[in-house]
């Protein structure tokens, strides 16, 4: 069996686990949740045509997946920059019944909270504590020990709380 066919077996037997943690990573950078999930679809397509390209070397599948997803997100804000603006579309948006109110604004609050955070520490904590990657997993995509990615993440949690707590 050659490499690209595991890739392709490893997409099957984890579909579900990989495509809910795609969709919530999506989720969080598209505000509609149907072109997320139309997008994560997109995704395991194209995993699945280059399963031959997937080199273990580099990361786990879900990191690959997550490489072709901030690409596909890139093209999706490029195709839906607003020119003009759609009253139906933002009366549609509004009424998307999963994005209640309140919903919104926890999203605007943890993004505020977020900027008190730098680069790193926003990532590390968004792929560890958002998308559920485990920290040995983390740390390899990013070429730290795992204690090194445990501290950035305690730290930056620590700055969240204080952060929260004197607004």
């Amino acid at each position: 069996m050659d490499l690209g066919k595991n890739t392709q077996q490893e997409l099957e037997e984890k579909f579900e686990e990989l495509f809910d943690r795609l969709f919530r990573h999506l989720h969080l950078r598209i505000p509609s949740s149907e072109d997320a999930e139309d997008i994560a679809a997109e995704i395991f397509t194209k995993a699945w045509k280059r399963a031959y390209s997937y080199d273990s070397q580099q990361g786990t599948v879900l990191m690959w997946l997550f490489g072709i997803a901030r690409h596909e997100v890139a093209t999706y804000w490029k195709t839906h920059s607003i020119k003009q603006v759609d009253y139906d579309t933002v009366e549609s948006m509004l009424q998307d019944e999963g994005r209640s109110t309140l919903r919104q604004n926890v999203e605007l609050d943890l993004d505020r909270v977020l900027q008190s955070l730098t680069e790193e520490q926003r990532a590390l904590v968004i792929r560890h504590h958002l998308d559920g990657i485990p920290h040995a997993e983390i740390a390899r995509s990013v070429g730290r020990t795992e204690s090194g990615v445990r501290k950035i993440i305690s730290r930056a949690v620590r700055t969240l709380k204080s952060s929260v707590i004197s607004k």
